[in-house]
């Protein structure tokens, strides 16, 4: 049971440091790699596709529905995850309750 938990835990610290390679888009603005950019980016490309009827039989409005929570997934993430305003944000209110303290 040892040597499997072992042979467990190799191959999670390998996963964890060395990752499977995804072929990513990168955002523009960070230069990063970013999944939710992709995802919606393919999304868009299938919906462009089925609206020229390139791909024959593909249901558009499921294809529509899934452009609208790929981009409101990027959208989310690019609005919500962002570390820097977050701590900008703590020191503001941090400063402004000193600042009623000191009243």
């Amino acid at each position: 049971m040892d040597l499997i938990r072992e042979k467990l835990q190799i191959l999670i610290d390998w996963l964890t440091n060395k990752g499977i390679p995804l072929p990513l888009f990168r955002d523009l603005l960070t230069q990063k790699p970013s999944f939710s950019m992709t995802l919606a980016t393919l999304s868009f490309v299938m919906w462009c596709l089925g609206i020229t009827e390139l791909i024959k039989d593909m249901d558009i409005d499921k294809c529509e529905n899934m452009v609208l929570i790929t981009v409101g997934l990027y959208l989310g993430r690019k609005l919500t995850n962002n570390n820097k305003d977050k701590t900008k944000l703590e020191i503001d209110t941090q400063q402004q309750g000193e600042k009623t303290s000191e009243q």
